[in-house]
């Protein structure tokens, strides 16, 4: 089976080319509909994740909070970085 991401531009293309075929004023409506209909369909019952962040992101997060992090500070860190207090302490037990 094919990778998510290999199906998703799979099908984003297909929907593409459809609606280029039906070029119309309306057209962020009809590829919105279209691509949710094919997705729906392709991947019914499927469980995928599907990362907020990108990985330079997320490392950026960590080194942030390793050079912020003084031993009594995660409360200060959570609430300036927007996470949990308990996201900082997971973050410091990453070995690295």
């Amino acid at each position: 089976m094919a990778d998510m991401g290999s199906r998703i531009k799979d099908i984003a293309n297909d929907a593409a080319k459809q609606i280029m075929a039906e070029w119309s004023s309306e057209i962020s409506e009809q590829i919105a509909m279209l691509i949710e209909k094919r997705l729906r369909t392709e991947m019914a019952g499927d469980r995928g994740y599907i990362s907020s962040a990108s990985t330079a992101s997320r490392e950026e997060k960590i080194k942030r909070v390793r050079a912020m992090f003084n031993g009594r500070n995660a409360a200060a860190i959570a609430r300036e970085l927007h996470m949990g207090r308990a996201t900082v302490y997971r973050i410091l037990k990453i070995p690295g």
